[in-house]
């Protein structure tokens, strides 16, 4: 690993030169001492050595000294950190804040934004951290909010914003107690992951800083567009790293397809020499599906829709999974040991390799999302007024070859009657028109994994109608026998005390008695044969080993093989049962892809009075039970590994229905709002949600949704949360409601448009509430903006000429106007309050 190193510049003392009644040089000041720069300086070093870094350390230097470090660090350091006083001039640059030398002149090579504009111009990435007063200008540079994070190679954390002062060294004890915590733990950056996300650490730092007693001091970053993932940025080294691991791969494909592989590569999987085993254990079973399916999918004049349709635990998602990860492109090429292992275990059973398919886990996700996620996999172009339902079928019945589309869980999915009846009975439907080469063909072959819900009822009876229908509750008792008894021997194979050869007639008489015992006891139970199988593999290594075929009749005979039982049995083996069983729990309300163990930790006292040290440690030891993927920022998202397990956990009246509410929402979103995760302004203690992790403002709503109706209105009235979530979650509950004052606005505002940064709907926002002319929405909504920030003066609506091609200002008569071109070769001449002066035909 190439040596990094980092430039650290403590400034504490400060002298003058000046003789008595000399005067003081143009830029000269006297400055009070920074008693706290002594601690600070060496905890900063000792947390960047801790990272690896290799440190040169300056202290109290002069103006010469620092600018000599500087311009020797630039383009070679790839962390720079100052901690001085910070010096502005309110009659000059806005932009600039000097880091102020021993000597206390300050000028050429002072300018902190100097330095971030010129590790920009050398494009080598370079951190900064600042713990200077207004040191928030640097973080604001007008480059780094034009870029939002693309092509930026100058990154700012600053102590303070543009007009605040900042106090007792509180931004540099944060932030060497949080690269501590991260050198420990990786901040929850999933394994994947060489560093960790620039966002998780200048959060952490916020958080830090916001929770210290005393004056308000607001840390400031280099902004992010949220709209994009966060770029891989050298500067944090993730202890937990494994280099070349499956997980990498899985983080390689689509969000929306990661789910499908999940059996393969979580319960403690993920080096390549296990895989191939792994991936045995999962096809075993329910082969004669796997070969209608393939036979189907290879048919190119079949029908359009087949169903997989069954109870929890029966099996659905392991058959899809089994059709994706052998016949999507992508998954193909990333994992080929799938395709590779089921041609040579059930040949008749794998599909051929599909070109153009689209797999999606609807688990959590609305009609939009699931739209997007086709439209991407399949390549297609937008429309120019977006995507719809309509949109998508009418684009996929242009395209020259039948595409495979397939859509897990989709009793999962919110509002799955919307999704069932607007997109998948349409799209089963549609037909190829007559200028198509496949005339009044099906347009796709539509592959559905649900349970068997009445709202979802219409996609079930057209899939029978069609003989598309497989119902894996209906399976015949044989059949389910010996699907059931391959499954159960494959994973006892993969125990220790069960894989040597010789142990091949405990093993299969084991799994022949447990199969007869399962489908005898899951009948109309809420839990299938299969997930009761998987779960009783696991607990099998809790009981005494069967060494003769009578011994393991005996102990099948005698086994628990209920959920409930077998989750406490696993439990109680346990050092800690009472806290894994709080993780499980919290885990079990997750939302989404899942739930950060950020978010997770705080939600785990809910649930377990007792302590619960190492978290992480707890998670890990959980990892059976649950499924993993990666944030946009690059933090592991956790969710059990099956719905079934966290209906039971979650305590729903019916576990595997659709009805049932959870008794523990209303505490849980309470615990989210008021446990830290959502900060609060000192000042008025107002919520502050620049702070919040994406999973939260993606989905704060779920689950104030799933406790009570006043917890959503409560949010949708607080303007920082509307600025900081994504309008494509908060829209839906804008639109399901009454409109009025802010969210009338809102739904105005992101009705077309999507701003993808905090400061550009805020500022689309304005400007929507100034039309409307609400004062106290808009009172409201600059009360959320910090000085700096533009805010229009005067909104008025353009002239229905035709499209803006060039716009400028100026002073004419004392007054400013604005002079627009348009494409009609017409200039209008606009007073700033929207009086037409004139228009100018060129």
């Amino acid at each position: 690993m190439d040596e990094i190193r980092a430039l650290l510049l403590g400034v504490g003392r400060f002298s003058s030169a000046l003789q008595p009644g000399q005067e003081p040089p143009l830029g000269a000041e006297a400055w009070d001492p920074l008693e706290f720069v002594d601690e600070v300086l060496p905890s900063v070093t000792r947390s960047l050595s801790q990272l690896g870094y290799k440190t040169d350390c300056h202290r109290n230097p002069d103006v010469r000294a620092m600018r000599a470090a500087v311009e020797a660090s630039l383009g070679s350091c790839r962390v720079i950190y100052a901690v001085t006083h910070g010096a502005t001039d309110r009659m000059g640059d806005p932009t600039r804040v000097d880091a102020v030398p021993s000597c206390s002149t300050i000028g050429m090579g002072t300018n902190v934004s100097e330095w971030v504009s010129s590790a920009q111009t050398m494009r080598y990435p370079t951190l900064f951290l600042l713990d200077l007063c207004r040191s928030g200008r640097s973080a604001r540079l007008p480059f780094l909010l034009q870029h939002a994070g693309r092509d930026t190679y100058a990154w700012v954390i600053a102590a303070a914003a543009s007009d605040e002062a900042a106090y007792d060294g509180r931004f540099s004890v944060a932030a060497a107690e949080v690269l501590d915590e991260l050198a420990r733990t990786g901040l929850g950056t999933s394994p994947a992951r060489p560093f960790v996300a620039f966002s998780v650490v200048a959060r952490r730092i916020r958080q830090r800083v916001e929770a210290m007693p005393g004056v308000p001091q607001t840390v400031v970053a280099t902004p992010l567009d949220q709209g994009l993932d966060d770029p891989l940025l050298p500067f944090f080294p993730n202890p937990n790293y494994r280099e070349g691991s499956l997980q990498s791969a899985k983080e390689s494909v689509a969000p929306a397809v990661r789910p499908f592989m999940d059996d393969l590569l979580d319960q403690g999987v993920s080096e390549a020499e296990h895989f191939v085993d792994r991936v045995g254990t999962h096809f075993a079973g329910r082969r004669p599906q796997l070969r209608k399916l393939a036979g189907w999918l290879d048919d190119e004049m079949s029908h359009s829709l087949t169903v997989v349709t069954g109870s929890p635990g029966a099996g659905k998602s392991a058959l899809l999974g089994a059709v994706v990860c052998s016949a999507h492109p992508r998954l193909v090429e990333v994992i080929p040991q799938v395709r590779a292992r089921l041609q040579a275990q059930e040949p008749d059973g794998c599909p051929s390799v599909v070109p153009r398919m689209a797999a999606v886990h609807a688990r959590q996700r609305r009609l939009m999302e699931i739209i997007n996620s086709i439209a991407d996999q399949l390549r297609l172009s937008e429309p120019p007024h977006g995507w719809s339902a309509d949109a998508i079928i009418t684009a996929v019945s242009k395209l020259h070859e039948r595409p495979v589309i397939v859509l897990d869980a989709l009793d999962e999915a919110v509002d799955s009657s919307s999704i069932a009846k607007g997109l998948l009975l349409e799209l089963a439907k549609a037909k190829y028109g007559r200028d198509h080469p496949r005339k009044d063909k099906p347009i796709c072959w539509l592959l559905v994994g649900m349970r068997p819900w009445s709202n979802l009822r219409d996609l079930y009876e057209q899939a029978a109608s069609h003989d598309g229908l497989i119902d894996l509750d209906a399976v015949g008792g044989a059949e389910l026998q010996a699907d059931l008894t391959a499954h159960l021997a494959s994973r006892f194979a993969d125990l220790p005390a069960y894989r040597p050869r010789t142990a091949r007639a405990v093993r299969n008489k084991l799994a022949t008695v447990v199969a007869a015992r399962l489908i005898e006891e899951t009948v109309g139970a809420p839990f299938g044969a299969f997930l009761v199988a998987t779960i009783f593999a696991r607990s099998l290594e809790k009981l005494r080993v069967a060494q003769t075929e009578d011994e393991a009749t005996r102990l099948a005979e005698s086994a628990p093989t209920d959920l409930p039982a077998l989750l406490e049995l696993d439990l109680a083996s346990r050092a800690a049962p009472g806290a894994i069983r709080a993780v499980l729990t919290a885990l079990a309300h997750a939302q989404g892809d899942g739930m950060p163990m950020e978010v997770a930790s705080v939600l785990v006292p809910l649930f377990h009075t007792g302590p619960a040290e190492g978290l992480q440690r707890l998670a890990d030891e959980c990892r059976f039970y649950t499924r993993t993927t990666v944030d946009s920022d690059g933090t592991s998202l956790y969710r059990l590994f099956h719905q079934g397990l966290a209906d039971y956990l979650c305590g729903v009246s019916e576990p595997g229905s659709a009805e049932g509410r959870c008794p523990d929402a209303t505490a849980i979103i309470d615990r989210v709002l008021t446990s830290g995760l959502v900060g609060h302004d000192a000042l008025t203690g107002a919520r502050s949600w620049a702070t919040a992790a994406p999973y939260l403002l993606r989905h704060v709503l779920s689950h104030a949704a799933a406790a009570d109706g006043e917890f959503v209105k409560a949010l949708l009235e607080d303007t920082d949360f509307l600025i900081h979530a994504d309008p494509d979650q908060v829209l839906p509950y804008v639109l399901g409601g009454t409109t009025r004052g802010m969210t009338a606005a809102y739904a105005d505002a992101f009705a077309e448009r999507r701003p993808t940064t905090p400061e550009a709907r805020r500022f689309l926002l304005t400007i929507t509430v100034m039309q409307g002319g609400d004062a106290a929405v808009l009172r409201s909504l600059r009360s959320t903006m910090s000085r700096d920030s533009w805010q229009p003066y005067r909104v008025a609506r353009l002239p229905s000429r035709g499209i803006v091609r060039s716009l400028s200002t100026t002073v004419q008569d004392g007054d400013l106007v604005t002079l627009i071109a348009d494409i009609d070769n017409c200039v209008g001449l606009w007073q700033v309050n929207g009086t037409r002066r004139h228009i100018l035909p060129l």
